[in-house]
């Protein structure tokens, strides 16, 4: 379903959410895309909240094999996801779970909010020079705790860190890299909180001042945290522009839906 905003999602995406039959969908999905479904189409939300499941993984791999068996012939179910299916969305344990219940499935690739998001506030997760590689890690375990991610082995030097799902550790996170992981605390420091919507917020700071930061504007999921020089080499992108009173996300763009 793409980053956010709804005309971010692919052209097939778009195809089958209107064809779909039944509809399985994330919490992080434009409910605009809703609308798009065929008059009819079954709508299941299993949405997941930080620190609030509603529904656990094994329950969704189960909803979406009880409703690929009792389809009818030729029906189309949609597992509807933002970002990219394969970016920390599960993708694999449900694909997993279809093929070990003899079902086939197609994947499509999202637009995921891990680049897509910087993006169109004009930070480039890679630049010539200053950042030659990227890496995208889970901040949903502080650095150090059990399930968190291999974070001692990180690229210190021309590369960007893009944080998913780090909004409640960002204290732990900045102080790590700074004292166990070489980092400069002078490094420049993106949140960009639920972006491409019109909830979006945007600060930029350091290592040394990330928790202040966070703290004095309430960060909150859905964020996408970029640590490294990339984040102060672009003028700051405005896209916001007001229609009919009303501010626009992408201004310009009509609905493509």
């Amino acid at each position: 379903a793409g980053p956010g905003c709804a005309d971010l999602i692919t052209v097939r995406g778009l195809r089958l959410v209107r064809e779909a039959d039944v509809i399985v969908h994330d919490r992080l999905i434009p409910v605009d895309l809703l609308d798009k479904a065929k008059f009819g189409a079954k709508i299941i939300n299993v949405g997941k909240a930080p620190n609030k499941v509603r529904f656990k993984q094994v329950d969704i791999n189960r909803i979406l094999v009880e409703e690929a068996r009792k389809a009818a012939r030729g029906s189309l179910i949609v597992r509807l996801k933002g970002g990219d299916p394969f970016v920390f969305g599960l993708g694999g344990d449900e694909v997993i779970a279809l093929q070990n219940a003899n079902i086939s499935c197609e994947i499509v690739p999202g637009i995921t909010s891990s680049i897509a998001v910087p993006a169109c506030v004009g930070i480039p997760v890679t630049q010539k020079i200053i950042a030659t590689s990227f890496t995208v890690i889970s901040g949903h375990y502080a650095p150090g705790t059990q399930g968190a991610a291999d974070w001692d082995n990180l690229p210190k030097r021309n590369s960007t860190l893009v944080v998913l799902m780090g909004a409640r550790n960002v204290n732990s996170i900045c102080s790590y890299l700074v004292e166990s992981n070489g980092w400069s605390d002078s490094t420049p420091v993106a949140f960009i909180q639920s972006g491409t919507t019109v909830e979006e917020k945007v600060v930029t700071t350091t290592l040394a001042k990330a928790q202040h930061e966070a703290e004095k504007m309430q960060l909150k999921s859905p964020c996408v945290i970029v640590i490294g020089q990339v984040c102060s080499v672009l003028p700051r992108l405005n896209y916001r522009k007001k229609v009919n009173n009303k501010t626009s996300v992408w201004g310009n763009a009509r609905d493509p839906l």
